[in-house]
């Protein structure tokens, strides 16, 4: 699938993966997050350029979602972790989700709280992860994966949440 936006530049991003192929990502995977950044922290001019910082989950939440993460059974979905982008905008719009991937190519996730929650409690010293599954892509969006995305990431959160009780 390719984006093409601004200034005649082509670029090609997958805005969605097109089949369930070792490193892409399928409707019900689970994501934790490794960092989290502000998408709407930018500078702007000729070329737009991302300011925010990349705030770290917290190292005892991460190391025991990776432990929850190897103990659960995938064979029916994927549970990975790396970097979410986070913005006040509720996305439902393809020319947006391809503008993102272009400036954070590295971006495994997106939701819309996850760095309020990452601000509060790295200035209050508390540790914080974000757990999710993908239910859509931020375009076209259907409501048949929403429970069974909840489920998943409500049960890879438990799972973590029981390792980091039982380690104190």
């Amino acid at each position: 699938m390719f984006c093409i936006r601004g200034r005649g530049r082509l670029f090609q991003h997958p805005v969605k993966p097109k089949d369930q192929d070792v490193g892409k990502q399928a409707l019900g995977d689970v994501v934790f997050s490794s960092h989290v950044q502000d998408y709407e922290t930018v500078r702007l001019g000729k070329e737009i350029r991302p300011r925010g910082e990349k705030i770290p989950s917290g190292q005892a939440l991460l190391q025991a979602a990776r432990i929850a993460r190897d103990e659960t059974d995938r064979s029916n979905f994927r549970i990975d972790e790396g970097l979410f982008l986070s913005g006040q905008k509720l996305v439902d719009y393809k020319d947006f989700v391809c503008d993102l991937r272009t400036h954070f190519p590295e971006a495994l996730a997106g939701e819309m709280e996850g760095n309020a929650v990452a601000v509060a409690c790295h200035n209050a010293g508390v540790q914080w992860i974000v757990v999710k599954a993908i239910c859509d892509w931020g375009m076209d969006k259907e409501d048949g994966w929403h429970e069974i995305a909840a489920a998943r990431a409500c049960r890879l959160a438990l799972d973590t949440a029981i390792i980091i009780l039982s380690s104190e």
